[in-house]
């Protein structure tokens, strides 16, 4: 019976880690892709730079403080950075298209 819980804990913990890093992986590797896409956008492309560029930073200094980095702190900064660079350029672009919408303007009658 133990050897039966030792091999079911050892199965479940490479199944863990074989998913590990799986958010950190995507975005990065969806980065990678775009920056050498030879049809992306000059936008598309700085973006996914900064994207890299942060990410591959993020990993560096996290290795430089310990061994091992826990995968679900690289998942969720990984995540938290798309999320910011997503709302970042949707309030971008609802601040542009505000200033190209015409003004009323409206006169005091009295």
């Amino acid at each position: 019976m133990k050897h039966l819980i030792a091999l079911l804990t050892f199965i479940c913990c490479a199944i863990t880690t074989s998913h590990a890093q799986s958010v950190y992986d995507y975005v990065l590797n969806n980065a990678t892709r775009i920056v050498n896409s030879p049809v992306s956008s000059f936008t598309q492309t700085q973006i996914a730079q900064f994207k890299r560029t942060a990410l591959v930073y993020m990993k560096r200094k996290a290795y430089e403080e310990t061994d091992t980095i826990p995968s679900l702190f690289l998942d969720t900064q990984a995540y938290y950075l798309s999320e910011f660079v997503t709302l970042f350029f949707d309030s971008l672009s609802m601040l542009v298209r505000a200033k190209e919408q015409p003004r009323i303007s409206c006169k005091n009658a009295s």
